[in-house]
């Protein structure tokens, strides 16, 4: 449904109500019909509620809170790992406690038939409230950096923006007397996706009925290329696929991106295969080289925002003196916010025994880390990004041995969950403020009433929409989520977090200490 910085599941949903039920609308009740700016705040609110539920987040923290203890007897040399870490970040400590069976095994294994609803809330909540105090103001945090530089890059530096690019034409408001706006009048976006509609439907008929012939999408030539430097390319040089979405927005993107996105990839590709050939494994050079440019990035986007980032934080703290000062002044609440955001998490990382100075570098790290893939999704489009970095590597690649075991730890735990790119908030938000800015162009001028189309979209109830949205998944996520594992056992859901992904960061841990 999520997937990556475009979901499709959104997507559909937004073309059911653009294309379904807003010509319905047309014929039994006008003056209801959704306008261009109340499709946008829809649109905006789901973006940002789609970067908790799966990959964003809980689908690493959840299990995060079980697999270590419940995996301890069988890896007893966990055990130095779990004993640097708070009781109260777990629902249970003790795998050998009478309530083992209740909260750990039936997590894992699923309830039983006679009772398949079965959660115990009990011991869930205190630790997902615990969770929620650090994981809101660190996400309240990483929507207050995408405001305050939102400006900065839609205005002053004019970025592409192609998937918001895309969202912005299909909710654009029918001309007068049209069904449909210009997008979906048009024949040849009707006939583009006919053939892409057609080609996925007679292959996935393919995989029902064997006998109905597949359309080819890629190629693989792995079987072919086995000898000398051959097999040493990289996969992605040696079979590909082609993704029909990434090719339309390809044609958003500005033309020397869209060269480079190319070019350098498979220059990248070769050099790989030359480190290989002469007998060397580079991933962990790859990993620092990665990391390091990751860090060199955030600090050059934030200094070409330096002048936009320098007046915004005086109007935090002055009075404006002049038309341009005064125009910044509404950025003091964004600055305080952020400030707030980020002193809390600092003091719930130190309450987890963390030291201050490592709690502030761990966020700034972050955040820089969102703040580099966010740029890749606003002035590139490409919405599956993912840094080759997990969270024991936040520090260690900076100084191997740089901290004690036990913040070692602290960083794994805390950092993990929110590490894997695709989905996380920052780059989902810089979409929505696109749309938003947008918006600002055609905001009607009624107001009135308690209904969505109130929510106004230059104001600071659509950054409160946005809020809302994210406190909704957050708690609705997580209550699935759990509810989820409880019904059916972590074992059926074939979620990699819940096994591989928790073991490896103790077996990094165990190997650490």
């Amino acid at each position: 449904f999520i997937g990556n910085h475009f979901p499709i599941g959104i997507t559909l949903m937004m073309c059911l109500v653009i294309l379904g039920l807003n010509p319905l609308l047309k014929l039994i009740r006008p003056q209801a019909v959704f306008r261009s700016t109340e499709l946008i705040t829809i649109w905006a609110m789901c973006l940002v509620a789609a970067a908790f539920p799966t990959a964003g987040l809980l689908r690493q923290l959840i299990p995060w809170l079980v697999m270590p203890v419940y995996m301890l007897p069988q890896n007893p040399e966990w055990e130095p790992v779990l004993a640097h870490l708070p009781d109260w970040l777990f629902p249970l400590k003790d795998p050998t406690a009478d309530q083992a069976t209740q909260v750990l095994d039936k997590f894992y294994l699923g309830s039983d038939q006679d009772n398949p609803f079965f959660v115990p809330w009990a011991v869930w909540w205190k630790p997902l409230l615990i969770w929620g105090v650090y994981y809101v103001p660190f996400y309240l945090g990483v929507l207050m950096l995408s405001i305050l530089l939102s400006r900065q890059w839609i205005v002053q530096e004019k970025l592409q923006y192609p998937i918001a690019t895309v969202m912005l034409e299909m909710v654009r408001d029918a001309p007068k007397g049209r069904r449909f706006n210009t997008l979906f009048s048009d024949r040849r976006m009707w006939l583009g996706a006919g053939i892409v509609i057609a080609i996925h439907l007679i292959n996935g008929l393919h995989s029902i009925y064997p006998k109905i012939p597949a359309i080819p999408l890629g190629y693989g030539l792995g079987g072919i290329f086995t000898e000398g430097f051959w097999p040493h390319v990289v996969g992605y040089m040696k079979s590909s696929k082609i993704y029909f979405s990434m090719l339309g927005i390809a044609f958003l993107m500005a033309s020397e991106v869209s060269l480079s996105l190319w070019f350098f990839v498979v220059v990248y590709g070769i050099i790989i295969a030359f480190i290989r050939y002469n007998g060397s494994d580079p991933l962990e050079a790859i990993r620092s080289q990665h990391y390091g440019a990751i860090l060199a990035m955030g600090g050059y986007l934030l200094f070409l925002a330096r002048s936009h980032l320098s007046l915004a934080l005086r109007m935090a703290f002055l009075r404006p003196r002049n038309p341009r000062e005064h125009a910044y002044a509404t950025y003091r609440w964004v600055v305080w916010a952020l400030i707030l955001c980020m002193g809390v998490c600092t003091a719930w990382l130190c309450a987890t025994g963390m030291p201050i100075w490592l709690a502030i570098a761990q966020l700034v790290i972050l955040y820089l880390i969102f703040l580099v893939l966010s740029r890749l999704v606003a002035e590139t489009g490409l919405f599956f990004v993912v840094p080759q970095l997990y969270a024991q590597h936040l520090f260690q690649l900076i100084a191997p041995n740089l901290l004690a075991v036990k913040n070692q730890v602290l960083v794994i735990s805390s950092a993990w969950s929110s590490l894997v790119g695709r989905e996380t908030l920052m780059p989902f938000a810089f979409n929505a403020l696109r749309l938003r800015h947008e918006a600002e162009k055609q905001q009607p001028g009624e107001a009135g009433g308690d209904s969505l189309r109130n929510i106004e979209v230059g104001s600071g109830r659509f950054i409160g929409a946005l809020i809302g949205a994210m406190i909704i998944s957050l708690v609705v996520g997580g209550a699935v989520s759990i509810a989820l594992y409880y019904s059916w056992g972590a074992v059926r859901t074939g979620n990699w977090a819940a096994f591989g992904g928790a073991a490896s960061l103790c077996n990094h841990a165990v190997d650490y200490i």
